[in-house]
Formats: structure tokens, sequence, C-alpha cells
């Protein structure tokens, strides 16, 4: 881990908020320290349920639809963050294993300079985004607070529910930046992998079409340890990406549900909003802004890792055709060792592709984006219909 500063970022960051994924990292006396820590965690939170559920409860006791909402969207912040602190132990020796394994990757490219300017781009993103979003997340909390406190006195329960929330939100959107994190750092592997078919395309002097020119190709333009280096890149990836599914499958589950629920009760209490003018006219503008900020900021964690996951998509379906030309354009090339050693490479892209996956049979793709706005949408209509607001 102490190669790659992206991985030493995000593990830090999931440590302040108390996730350590990182566990077997750590000598005895330290695993039992942070434990110790968890447990202690845990505890608090329990007792902010029970806190934070009286306070639902006295604010909105004569409304149980505005109840069952705001407690829904609540329910969806701890069952993330206990789903992160949890398997983020349970699942540390996978975690360990998939830092070793992209390690070794890294090892590949550590003398390409292109490379580790993309490397050292995508820390910088990745501290850039990760502050972005913990300073948009708590202004939003401090807005909807404050609107609240015009209805009602701001007492020490408050203030433990503020931070408890505060914090809630930051685990979320910290589960949304590492797992965006890692995808892009299989982005960075699999273009650079590509660019290495790309130049050996070049030696063996193929046009744009794919079709080789007249002249000779020299018997080492591709070496058969060359392309057997691609293919132990490969497995790597293929492997990381396995270990990705084993470390996060279900925290990002729990993330994707999490954004769907929170997205259909932030725009039904929008349109109630709106439509009803439920809650006093010279504040209704003010919280139908901040319910907008709201939609905003809780869902652009979620869009990158749909996005990125995509891309790093893309870039295996660009593999697979760039293998495809090379070989065409090799095949009068005398080394037949090699020619066999890029269709096995070439046969193992087809069958054995690489892919972002929250389960195996649940990919991450752009895909994602209009089922998450169909199943939105469709909640919405229905409990507004429910509701008798349309």
């Amino acid at each position: 881990m102490k190669k790659i500063r992206l991985l030493r970022s995000i593990v830090f960051l999931e440590n302040l908020l108390c996730i350590y994924r990182n566990f077997l990292f750590f000598n005895k006396k330290a695993r039992a320290i942070i434990l110790i820590h968890i447990t202690i965690e845990l505890v608090l939170y329990v007792l902010s349920i029970v806190n934070n559920s009286f306070i639902i409860y006295s604010y909105f006791h004569s409304d149980n639809r505005s109840m069952l909402i705001v407690f829904t969207t609540i329910c969806c912040f701890y069952v993330v963050t206990f789903v992160s602190i949890v398997m983020g132990i349970l699942r540390s020796e996978e975690f360990k294993d998939l830092v070793t394994s992209l390690e070794l990757i890294n090892k590949f490219f550590t003398n390409n300079k292109t490379y580790l300017k993309s490397l050292g781009r995508s820390n910088t993103m990745i501290i850039a985004i990760t502050t972005i979003l913990y300073c948009v997340t708590c202004i939003g909390i401090a807005v909807d607070k404050i609107t609240l406190n015009d209805f009602y006195e701001f007492t020490s329960s408050d203030v433990i529910w503020t931070v408890s929330s505060t914090l809630l939100e930051l685990r979320y959107q910290t589960e949304c930046v590492v797992y965006f994190g890692i995808e892009y750092l299989f982005l960075i592997f699999t273009k650079h992998l590509n660019l290495l078919v790309k130049e050996a395309i070049k030696k063996v002097s193929l046009d744009n079409n794919g079709t080789v020119k007249d002249v000779p190709i020299s018997s080492d333009a591709v070496t058969k340890n060359e392309v057997k280096r691609w293919a132990t890149i490969y497995r790597q990836l293929m492997m990381s990406s396995k270990l990705l599914q084993a470390c996060f499958s279900l925290q990002i589950i729990c993330v994707f549900v999490s954004a769907v629920i929170n997205f259909i009760t932030t725009a039904f209490r929008m349109v109630k909003v709106s439509v009803l003018g439920s809650i006093a006219t010279d504040m209704n503008e003010i919280i139908i802004v901040n319910l907008i900020f709201t939609l905003l900021y809780q869902n652009i964690g979620l869009v990158l890792i749909i996005v990125t996951g995509q891309r790093v998509w893309n870039q295996i379906l660009l593999l697979n055709v760039l293998l495809a030309r090379l070989y065409n354009g090799i095949l009068i090339q005398p080394c037949r060792d090699t020619l066999r050693t890029l269709k096995n490479l070439q046969r193992m892209v087809v069958k054995n592709p690489v892919q972002i996956k929250m389960l195996s049979v649940l990919p991450v793709g752009s895909y994602m984006l209009p089922m998450f706005m169909t199943l939105s949408v469709s909640y919405i209509i229905v409990m507004l219909q429910f509701g008798h607001v349309v």
C-alpha cells in the first residue's frame, strides 16, 4: 500500500471514520485498540438511534407519513455505516490480497512517466472530490437544521442528532469515494495496458484501417515475453476485480439501495412542500432549494461510481479490439510462439472480461442510471398517489 498513494489516501480517509479495512496491516496491540474503538463506536451509534428515534417521534408524531419518511431516510445511513464498519473488519484479508494484487500491477508501469503522472493526478483528484463532498454535505445538513430551527426549540438531543447524522452522511460519501478511487485505479491500469498494445501495433506498421502497410516486419517487433507481460497484468486485473467484489459488494449495494430510497423520499418531500405548501409559505422556497441541493450531493458519489465502472468496461472492449488488430498484423511474423501466446491472451480477454461488479450478476455500468431513475420515479408517483398529493 505504501507504493500507491491513492490507496494510502482512501485507507486513511476510512480510518478517520472508524472503518478499518486495513485491519490486518496492524500489529496485535494496535488491532486490540482498533476493536475497542469499533465497539465503542457501535455502542454510541446504537444510543444515537434511540435518541434520534425519540426526536423523530416528538417532532412528527402528528404526521405519520412524514415520520416514516424521515425515519426511513436516516435508517438508510445507519445501515451503510454499520455494514461498512463491520464488513471492513471481516473482509480485511480480501482487502490485503487486493492491495497486493494492485501493487503487483503497479510494478509493471513504474518506469512509465505518463502512468506516474496519471497516478499522481488521481490522488489529487480524490482529495479534491472528498473535500468538496464533505463541505457540501456539511452545508446541506446545516441549512436543513437552520430551516427546521424555526419550527422547534433546538435542544441538546438535537445537537446529538445533528452530529450523528453528519457522521452518517460523511461515511456514506466516504464509501462512495473509496470505491470510486479503486475503480479509478482499474481505469488507469486498463488505459496503460491498452497503450502498451497500441505501441506494439505501431511497431508492426498498421495503418488507421487496421491493415498492414507494405513494409517488412522484424521478428522482434512483438516478442513472446512482451505478450506474457500483458497476460500477467490482465490476470492480476481479473483477480483484483474479484477481490474488489468480495471486499465492497455488500457496502456498495447498501449505498445504491440507500441512494434510491433517499432520492424517493427527498423528491416526495419536495413535491409535497411545493404542491400542498405543508410548511409555512415564507419557508417553502428555502426548503425546496435545500431539498434539491440534498438530491444532488447525496447522489454525486454514486454517479461517479457508475460512470467510472462503465469507463473501465469500455477500456476492456477496446483491449479486445486492439489485440485482434495486433494479431492480424503479425500473422506473417516468423515466431509462431508469439502468435500462439497472443491468441491465448485474446481468448482470455473474451472469455473472462474484467468488469467492476456489485454482484456476479450485477456489473457496474451506465445502464444503472436509467434503472435508478426509473425505480425512483415509479415509487415517487406511487407515494404521491397514496398520499393524495396528486
